[in-house]
C-alpha cells in the first residue's frame, strides 16, 4: 500500500490549506493532509502556503507583517467558489485540535525559527505518532530531531543525488520528497538501502500514479485525491 497524501487537502475541491479542504480530503480517505505552516506578525502559526496573502485569500501583503487578527478577516474561500465565502485561514492548533487523530498530517515549514512552537503543539496534542514534519530547510528538520527525536521527518529533495541524500541523512531525516520530474526507480531503491523512505509530488494524473507505483516510492503527494483513491481501488 502506498500512502496517499492530500496536498493541502483537496485543493480540487475546496480552496486549499482551509478546514473545509482538510475535510473533504479525509472524507476520501487519504492517508496524510499535507499543510504549509508560517508565522504571523504576533507569532502565531496560520496555515497558508504564499509568503503573501495576495493569491488565496482577498487581502493583501507579507504573512509576516500582518497579525492573527487582521489574518481572520480575510476571505480564504471566494476565490476558489462563491460556495466558500467567508472560509478563513486557520492556525496550526484549529487544524490540529479540530482532527486530532482522525488523520495523520504532513505539517511543512515554510520558515525558519518556528520549529520549537510546532513541535510544542504536536506534542500538546499528543500527535507524534500522527505528524510528519517537512521542509526544504534541513536546519530546522536537524532542529526538530533535536526538540523530539520520535517525530519523524521529510526533507525536500531538489536535486537527488547520492551526495544529496548523504547531506539529508546527516539531518536525521527518515523520508525524502522528490518532485515528479526527477524520479528514477534506481534512486528511490538506493534510499530504500539507506533506510529512506521516499515521497513524490504532485502525482496527479493515473500515468503519473503507474509511473510512481513502477519507481517504488512509499507516498505519493496529489491535488487529486479523489482521483487517486479511485485508480487505486482504495475507496
Amino acid at each position: 500500500k502506498i500512502f496517499i497524501v492530500g496536498h493541502r487537502g483537496a485543493p480540487s475541491l475546496a480552496p486549499e490549506n482551509t478546514l473545509p479542504s482538510f475535510e473533504k480530503a479525509i472524507e476520501l480517505g487519504v492517508d496524510f493532509i499535507e499543510l504549509d505552516v508560517r508565522q504571523t506578525k504576533d507569532g502565531i502559526l496560520v496555515i497558508i502556503h504564499d509568503e503573501k496573502v495576495d493569491r488565496t485569500t482577498d487581502g493583501t501583503g507579507e504573512v509576516s507583517q500582518l497579525s492573527l487578527k487582521q489574518i481572520k478577516k480575510l476571505d480564504a474561500g471566494s476565490w476558489f467558489s462563491p460556495q466558500f465565502k467567508g472560509t478563513i485561514v486557520p492556525t496550526l492548533e484549529e487544524v490540529l485540535k479540530n482532527f486530532g487523530k482522525k488523520i495523520c498530517y504532513i505539517i511543512e515549514l515554510k520558515v525558519k525559527g518556528i520549529e520549537e512552537k510546532v513541535v510544542k503543539l504536536v506534542e500538546e496534542y499528543d500527535l507524534i505518532e500522527n505528524a510528519i514534519i517537512l521542509s526544504s530547510h534541513w536546519e530546522s528538520l536537524k532542529k526538530v530531531k533535536l526538540l523530539d527525536s520520535n517525530i519523524t521527518t521529510i526533507a525536500d529533495l531538489p536535486i537527488p543525488t547520492q551526495s544529496n541524500l548523504q547531506k539529508a541523512i546527516s539531518y536525521y531525516v527518515n523520508v525524502v520528497s522528490i518532485h515528479k520530474t526527477l524520479l528514477k526507480r534506481e534512486f528511490v531503491r538506493l534510499c530504500h538501502r539507506r533506510g529512506i523512505m521516499v515521497n513524490a509530488w504532485p502525482i496527479n494524473t493515473k500515468e503519473e500514479l503507474e509511473f510512481s507505483l513502477n519507481c517504488e516510492v512509499d507516498f505519493i503527494t496529489t491535488d487529486y485525491p479523489q482521483l487517486m483513491i479511485k485508480y487505486l481501488n482504495y475507496d
